[in-house]
């Protein structure tokens, strides 16, 4: 090829490369806002969700993706990434985007039914108190059978009277709130229609009180089978 038609050819082509990385910059971001208008509606959304399942579901496929998840993640690039996505998870927005997320999850019915498992999950792990085996001990001796740290969504209470519709708190001295109690005893009645009657640590621990607490647990639980509710207490 003569070398003049070699340079010019050269040329040519350095001159088409420049105008199409020029195009390139250009029209960029009106590619990538077409690409995403596509590839994020909801039907397209719904058949990636569904093929990620459908391969999550098979084990062997579930451990190539962990093995190159894996593998990735230990690369130099798969370490900057991570720290650029640990980094932007901190950013306040990102943190109120996660809480506006997580409420919005809490008010399905699925995240309530969620949340009720978490909260009995750490319920279960936890060691009853003195003031609650003497309750619970009580509760018993006047004859009735009960449910312990039954739920009540977003709360949950020591005992529960299924019979009676009661539900019966024992108050530890130094790790509960008058005010919040009431407004938690309040929002059960009104949702539930379940009327909570407290006791005092110091009242179950007193020597000689255990016929009282008896006949105190007898007389709500009579007194809320007849009429609903204790006077000044579950409204």
């Amino acid at each position: 090829m003569p070398k003049g038609i070699y340079v010019r050819t050269e040329k040519m082509r350095a001159s088409r490369s420049a105008v199409l990385k020029h195009q390139y910059r250009e029209g960029r971001p009106v590619c990538i806002a077409q690409a995403q208008a596509v590839l994020h509606t909801p039907e397209v959304n719904a058949a990636r969700s569904a093929g990620i399942r459908r391969s999550w579901a098979d084990p062997v496929i579930r451990a190539k993706m962990i093995a190159a998840s894996r593998y990735r993640a230990n690369t130099p690039e798969g370490k900057i990434n991570m720290a650029k996505v640990v980094m932007a998870a901190r950013t306040p927005e990102a943190n109120i985007n996660r809480s506006n997320a997580a409420k919005h999850r809490m008010q399905t019915p699925e995240g309530q039914i969620q949340m009720e498992k978490c909260q009995m999950a750490s319920i279960h792990t936890t060691t009853n108190t003195k003031c609650h085996l003497v309750l619970q001990a009580a509760i018993t001796a006047a004859g009735f059978s009960f449910d312990t740290e039954h739920a009540f969504y977003p709360y949950h209470v020591d005992c529960y009277i299924p019979e009676a519709n009661l539900a019966l708190e024992a108050d530890g001295d130094y790790w509960h709130d008058a005010k919040k109690d009431a407004v938690r005893d309040a929002y059960i009645f009104e949702h539930y229609g379940v009327a909570t009657i407290r006791f005092p640590e110091a009242m179950l621990l007193r020597k000689g009180n255990w016929d009282r607490i008896i006949d105190m647990i007898q007389v709500a639980a009579i007194t809320v089978a007849e009429q609903g509710d204790i006077d000044g207490i579950g409204r």
